[in-house]
């Protein structure tokens, strides 16, 4: 549902009017120390009933603040020189505004809600397709004030995004496209060029067994990179278990030539 909140000309008991998807007022109702929202008469296909609002003066800004309580979750708001701002976590103020996204609407919540996170870091890469952000500096570069979106799909407003849940995602925002793609083609010939040598291959060769464990491990892992993030207990395996698939792939070509 659309809940419409504007300030009172006059703050007085009440200094925000809350209004329904048609725009219709929505009423208040006491209870304890936060006021319910009534349902609209006029308006009967949303459901206010699980919303409450609470008042305050904030008292640094001189301004007035409200507090909305939707599902057991609690979000401030302060109204200032005329605008909204939304109090994050640290006590600053925000202003909402719409962010950028790139495919899987409607599909947010796919993969544990790695959709979500897909679709916003995606324009990421319009800005920082060359060179990258900088190594680590994904969490300074994604939209965390995209509140609704987190609100919506990770349920949580002041959850901090700190990885792509994709590695090559990872890599082309931190160190730009071409160096992800240099990289990928990188795997790729070694993938491809270890399934050639060893598609015949009877493995009774010490440097065969070698280098076939050391490709279905770095397929694994590339395979699972796919909807996760690099680890640092874990890349560094990856790297030498790498390094030594290319070396045995090398000796096993040296005893096929004898």
């Amino acid at each position: 549902y659309k809940l419409t909140v504007k300030a009172a000309d006059q703050p007085g008991t009440f200094p925000y009017f809350c209004y329904d998807s048609e725009g219709n007022l929505l009423q208040y109702e006491l209870d304890d120390t936060k006021y319910s929202l009534v349902q609209s008469s006029t308006d009967a296909n949303d459901d206010y009933s699980s919303v409450q609002v609470g008042f305050f003066k904030h008292e640094e800004t001189n301004g007035y603040g409200f507090i909305l309580f939707v599902d057991d979750k609690a979000l401030t708001f302060l109204y200032l020189d005329e605008s909204f701002y939304f109090m994050n976590a640290l006590g600053y103020g925000e202003t909402l505004t719409d962010v950028p996204s790139i495919g899987f609407e409607g599909h947010e919540k796919l993969g544990s809600n790695r959709g979500y996170i897909w679709s916003r870091s995606l324009p990421l890469l319009k800005d920082y397709w060359l060179f990258g952000s900088g190594p680590d500096t994904y969490p300074l570069v994604f939209p965390q004030n995209d509140r609704v979106g987190k609100l919506n799909y990770l349920g949580n407003i002041n959850i901090t995004v700190d990885k792509p849940h994709n590695f090559l995602l990872d890599y082309a925002i931190n160190t730009g496209i071409p160096a992800a793609l240099a990289l990928a083609i990188f795997w790729g010939i070694y993938i491809f060029s270890s399934i050639k040598l060893y598609f015949k291959a009877d493995f009774s060769e010490f440097f065969a067994k070698i280098g076939f464990a050391s490709l279905a491990s770095v397929v694994g892992y590339l395979g699972s990179a796919m909807f996760n993030d690099t680890n640092v207990n874990v890349t560094p395996v990856f790297w030498v278990v790498l390094g030594l698939g290319v070396a045995a792939n090398r000796l096993y070509k040296r005893e096929l030539n004898r």
